[in-house]
């Protein structure tokens, strides 16, 4: 699978073969590359690529700035939970799964990602 999606990248390596292009164009009979990166690769191409890696860095950066800068206790620990779920997400990607595709992963993977962003705004502290 991996060999596949390294085949397709080094045909089309800057635009890749566009979405669900592994699928339509691997010469394998499995449907995914069962890499997110790889198959991200083999389908948009470095830009692409690039562009979602470029997403999760700086999630990640401002994700953990809020972490630390955050003084309610009930947020640090919301938050400190959401990140560990994405950063485990991240590294399953690798190895296991593509979590862009299929209703399971891709979903949960998006709405981790908002309720973090979403967090910032929420205040856990009641005014009287």
């Amino acid at each position: 699978m991996w060999k596949e999606a390294l085949r397709l990248i080094k045909q089309r390596p800057l635009f890749g073969h566009g979405l669900a292009g592994y699928s339509a164009y691997a010469d394998s009979p499995h449907l995914h590359a069962h890499n997110t990166y790889l198959e991200l690769f083999a389908e948009t191409g470095v830009l692409g690529l690039v562009s979602f890696i470029f997403l999760i860095i700086i999630f990640l950066k401002k994700s953990f700035s809020l972490l630390i800068g955050e003084e309610q206790k009930e947020k640090r620990i919301i938050l400190a939970a959401l990140l560990s779920s994405c950063l485990s997400s991240f590294i399953v990607a690798l190895f296991f799964t593509n979590m862009l595709v299929g209703i399971r992963f891709a979903s949960l993977f998006w709405i981790i990602l908002s309720m973090a962003v979403v967090l910032k705004s929420i205040d856990f502290e009641t005014k009287t």
